[in-house]
């Protein structure tokens, strides 16, 4: 048997640990000596330890940990939570992915206009204008600038020239963080539409 402190070495897991998990039931001492208190543990309970700490690495929160370890869990039900669990961490990494491409977007503006642009909103009417358009639904708003380049490549090679600045309309009926619906406009004169262009 050993004393929390020396198990705490045994198993590299801080004594704060291994009284959190006996608080929550998860791995309590083999023996408590009933006029010190003191908590024993053996080596017999390092295997159920190592099972929970190999759990929560993974991310599995301490309820899903105590049900897996403590209760008779089929295979096709074990199955279940650690694909669940998969597509959790597949999902962060996405959400991940796209705060970096943001990322990467505001340092581009830096580098190109020395700061972060403070735009200023203004609302006015305008009189109507023809323009060239294209709407997609792109991964996130800051990718509108791949329709800009879509409508340059078509307005150039047709003698089109813009004849006014860009303008985008976001179709959607409330901010969303993926799937935006977005309209890429230039006022032009004269021309034709083709393709995707309008």
């Amino acid at each position: 048997m050993f004393k929390i402190g020396e198990f705490s070495k045994l198993s590299q897991v801080t004594v704060k640990t291994l009284r959190f998990y006996d608080q929550e039931g998860l791995l309590q001492p083999a023996q408590v000596d009933p006029m010190t208190g003191y908590r024993y543990y053996s080596a017999d309970q390092l295997p159920r330890l190592n099972r929970i700490l190999a759990l929560k690495a993974l991310g599995f929160s301490l309820e899903q940990i105590r049900q897996m370890i403590d209760e008779q869990i089929a295979p096709d039900e074990l199955r279940g939570m650690f694909r669940l669990r998969r597509a959790e961490i597949e999902q962060q990494m996405a959400d991940e992915e796209a705060r970096l491409a943001q990322l990467l977007h505001r340092l581009k503006q830096i580098d190109q206009a020395g700061d972060m642009p403070d735009y200023e909103v203004v609302l006015k009417q305008v009189d109507p204008v023809r323009v060239a358009s294209v709407r997609a639904v792109i991964p996130i708003y800051s990718d509108v600038g791949q329709l800009f380049g879509e409508l340059f490549g078509y307005l150039m090679p047709n003698g089109i020239h813009p004849a006014g600045p860009t303008m985008a309309i976001y179709h959607d009926p409330e901010y969303r963080e993926s799937d935006c619906d977005v309209e890429a406009l230039i006022p032009v004169s004269g021309g034709d539409s083709g393709g995707r262009v309008q």
